[in-house]
């Protein structure tokens, strides 16, 4: 064999490893040559061994490596899925198992895995236990691995929950003070809460319903009949004027509301709250010994 033999030879071995490597190798000639004519046999035959172990692990395990699964387990953590991030992590770890793993790829895993648990932690701005971090970077085998994780699996979706509780909770806060100020509005429609406050419909809905126990519509309706008895009650304002006060423009539609919910009359509302005042205050006067005589003036108007 030649010597441009002997060199093309050796240029397709070393380009032929290369390759596998995925690397983009460009072999020249002159200094190159002389140089990879140095490289000793033995060094190339483990480059050809790490080339057959490659092969076997894809071709005889079916593991191939990609960051799919770990990409996926930190989604289910940022939207608190602890079963669904758990059920993902076992297959995955499943898989590594019955994949011929160096030790070296094991670490690179589980190296990426706290990356992007932690990407999760810091967008959720949740604070992750350091006990926690500690086992999953001393993990030496996929079984410490996977204990570890669990317990930061459980422990990230647990504080997400709970932060997500909280804000649910000031925003059910917000959607009720919300009502409460806006009542009286002509036409305070769900959608039209839930497109001021930025929240669907559906949260809007379900809030009223946690904390008062009424529908939407019906807690609506109950603020605004409360106020009429109120303003019915304290102010010398017509039915109609009333009626507008409380967010409603249809007068016939109001006092059926309010006959509904009441068993009378806006108008007969308001002349029992005037009786039930007068007798209040008779019998304030006749309780009291120094009103003596303005219980008399009082009695004596009453017969006139």
């Amino acid at each position: 064999m030649n010597e441009r033999e002997k060199y093309q030879e050796l240029r397709n071995e070393v380009q032929e490893v290369a390759e596998s490597f995925g690397w983009n190798m460009k072999i020249g000639c002159g200094k190159l040559y002389r140089e990879l004519s140095k490289v000793s046999a033995s060094y190339l035959e483990s480059l050809d061994n790490i080339q057959k172990y490659k092969v076997s692990q894809t071709e005889n395990k079916g593991f191939i490596y990609d960051d799919t699964e770990i990409c996926l387990i930190g989604r289910e953590l940022a939207l608190g899925n602890e079963e669904s991030a758990k059920s993902i992590l076992y297959s995955y770890v499943e898989r590594l198992r019955s994949s011929n793993l160096s030790l070296l790829m094991q670490q690179y895993i589980f190296l990426n895995f706290i990356s992007e648990i932690s990407k999760t932690a810091f967008k959720n701005q949740i604070e992750m236990e350091q006990s926690n971090i500690s086992l999953l970077v001393s993990a030496k085998n996929i079984n410490s691995f996977l204990e570890a994780a669990e317990m930061i699996v459980h422990d990230i979706c647990g504080k997400i929950n709970e932060k997500q509780k909280m804000i649910e909770n000031d925003m059910t806060y917000k959607v009720c003070c919300y009502l409460h100020e806006h009542f009286s509005d002509y036409d305070l429609s769900l959608e039209k809460v839930a497109a001021d406050l930025k929240i669907n419909t559906a949260f809007v809905r379900n809030a009223i319903k946690e904390t008062t126990g009424k529908s939407y519509k019906n807690y609506l309706i109950y603020l605004r009949i409360e106020y009429a008895k109120e303003l019915l009650e304290k102010s010398q304002l017509s039915v109609a004027e009333v009626c507008e006060k409380v967010g409603y423009g249809n007068i016939s539609y109001f006092i059926k509301l309010f006959r509904e919910n009441t068993g009378v009359t806006p108008s007969a509302w308001r002349k029992e709250s005037d009786a039930d005042l007068v007798t209040g205050f008779s019998w304030q006067l006749e309780d009291m010994e120094e009103n003596r005589i303005l219980w008399k003036l009082y009695k004596e108007a009453q017969n006139v």
